[in-house]
């Protein structure tokens, strides 16, 4: 049986660590990123519920092994399941939310809008968890929504509703967040990731019934690829349960990452696009 003390005492230690959590949110939005990149790539050539299912499918087969030498204490059995439940489906939603940005929009803003949870994070934690929200990170998400607005440019005739699902995608992954750290005192990080990667699948794998359709052989090392960085990026998340939610740095970090992955974004739409023009040529001349 844990010690509460024990629990107390970790819990504090981990809350006095805001730089360790920045590098944790940092990662995981690096990965996010290139995850994003290769369902730009794929995403006319699949649908948008086929690239969820087979993103969680492919990332429970890369985890197999990490369950396996884990052992956690306790196996899989969780006394907080409903907690379980509200994380999958915020990352899933926030999932589908991600994928038909992707493929509505320009990467480059889809990134930027579904990047924006560490915005989210505080406010989320504050409600729920009772955390403060120093003067500091205030005024960092003021600063914060005020790029929103200039990146959504409402009254200018080109706003994209497609906006609004990447930034649905943004709070979804902040809820998912903070749920992963109200459960980081139960629960080790392997439940948590095993726990979400099935109940993904389970939900995913509805859809499949109406949208289902035959894959190219050159896409599934694509999905591969997905669903191993999808791992890196699950684990991540996971290890910032046990950091500070509201940390300065991770916000810092975030609008860092997000104007370093701006010309990667761009690089990767052009590379995207020679894809896709290449295949069509391809067809061409074998209709031809």
């Amino acid at each position: 049986m844990n010690d509460p003390k024990n629990s107390l005492s970790r819990a504090e230690k981990y809350r006095n660590q805001p730089v360790r959590g920045a590098l944790f949110v940092l990662g995981a939005s690096f990965m996010f990123a290139m995850l994003g990149a290769l369902v730009k790539t794929i995403s006319p050539s699949l649908s948008n519920e086929m690239m969820v299912f087979f993103r969680n499918l492919f990332a429970l087969l890369f985890i197999l092994p990490w369950i396996g030498l884990s052992r956690p204490h306790g196996g899989f059995k969780t006394g907080c399941f409903s907690l379980h439940l509200l994380r999958s489906s915020a990352g899933l939603g926030a999932m589908y939310c991600f994928f038909h940005a992707i493929a509505h929009l320009q990467l480059s803003e889809a990134f930027l809008l579904s990047a924006t949870s560490p915005l989210f994070i505080p406010l989320i934690a504050y409600v729920w968890m009772h955390e403060p929200v120093t003067r500091n990170v205030r005024r960092a998400i003021i600063i914060g929504f005020i790029g929103i607005v200039f990146i959504l440019k409402p009254g200018f005739g080109i706003f994209q509703p497609e906006m609004f699902v990447a930034l649905t995608a943004g709070i979804l992954v902040a809820l998912a967040m903070v749920t992963i750290r109200r459960m980081s005192a139960m629960e080790p990080a392997v439940r948590i990731v095993f726990y979400f990667t099935v109940i993904s699948i389970l939900i995913s794998a509805v859809p499949l019934l109406w949208s289902w359709k035959s894959i190219q052989p050159e896409i599934w090392w694509v999905l591969i690829l997905i669903g191993f960085l999808a791992v890196k990026d699950d684990r991540l998340r996971e290890a910032y349960s046990s950091e500070e939610s509201q940390a300065l740095a991770s916000i810092a970090a975030q609008r860092n990452l997000a104007k370093n992955t701006s010309s990667l974004t761009k690089s990767v739409e052009r590379l995207s696009s020679g894809l896709r023009i290449n295949r069509a040529a391809d067809d061409a001349a074998g209709a031809g």
